[in-house]
């Protein structure tokens, strides 16, 4: 039955349907899977890793959406360096780096960051990276708001369910951090819980100098945060088109940026068209 929930073959809403009649495998049960060709170590019981152990990848389509950058980036010439701000356990990580000459992750919260470390250990990854903490606008230590449930993912620095007790974590100002490590990323993730306002600020200097693809999350906080595109382009250099990744997909589909819309993630492209061939249409 997994291998029919592992079919891309038949669209991923209606796999997801099948998926609910299926009995949940036994909470805590570690499994060894490959996403995209990379290693990835996960344990049942967790919102994103039950979804990789049924499905072969979370956010699948995001996961190709920024793949085929990458693979376009090194086709006309340049160099694809990769940075994944919120790595949690590291599947994008994984997954992405692998297409990279160099790569790093940046994830604050330890429960998460070794289970993302021991990922890309399995992997044998020489050229990646993991920071032990968060990017944001500005250096400081911070509250930060563990899951309350079994999604590990959710933990954020805003205390967005009030419901657990925080612990202190670090977070430092993004454009510091590149020109510290001489990082030149051509592609930015950031799923960070609300406080992608404030990464996107701090790595200013960053999108005006080396003008990435960015893809981030876009959540109930990033509509408060982004009301309509001028406020979103007003983090990002002249010259950058924003387009909506639209969810619960195998294969990656853009349309034009809207704030109504149900985006899985954002892209920021700094062009005003995506050419031909990064992204498969489906």
């Amino acid at each position: 039955m997994l291998d029919l929930l592992k079919n891309v073959n038949i669209p991923l809403r209606l796999r997801k349907k099948i998926k609910k009649v299926m009995r949940r495998p036994q909470k805590g049960q570690a499994f060894h899977t490959r996403v995209f060709g990379s290693a990835y170590e996960g344990v049942t019981g967790n919102h994103q890793d039950d979804k990789i152990y049924f499905f072969g990848s979370h956010e699948p389509a995001t996961l190709r959406l920024m793949r085929g950058i990458l693979q376009w980036q090194r086709m006309t010439g340049r160099v694809p360096v990769y940075a994944d701000v919120g790595t949690n356990s590291g599947q994008h990580l994984v997954a992405v780096a692998a297409l990279a000459d160099r790569a790093a992750g940046f994830e604050p919260w330890a429960a998460v960051r070794t289970r993302a470390q021991g990922n890309l250990d399995a992997n044998q990854f020489t050229h990646v990276q993991l920071f032990p903490y968060g990017l944001a606008a500005v250096d400081a230590d911070r509250d930060f708001f563990p899951s309350f449930n079994d999604n590990q993912g959710i933990g954020s620095f805003l205390d967005l369910e009030k419901k657990t007790a925080p612990v202190m974590l670090r977070v430092r100002r993004g454009d510091d951090v590149m020109r510290e490590h001489g990082f030149t990323p051509t592609l930015i993730k950031i799923d960070t819980e609300g406080l992608e306002k404030e990464v996107l600020a701090g790595l200013r200097d960053t999108l005006a100098r080396d003008r990435p693809a960015v893809v981030f999350e876009y959540s109930a906080v990033s509509r408060h945060d982004f009301p309509d595109g001028a406020a979103l382009a007003a983090l990002f250099p002249p010259g950058y088109a924003f387009f909506g990744l639209a969810p619960s997909r195998e294969y990656p589909r853009l349309r034009p940026f809207t704030p109504q819309g149900r985006w899985e993630n954002i892209l920021a492209w700094p062009e005003s068209v995506v050419p031909d061939g990064v992204f498969i249409r489906r």
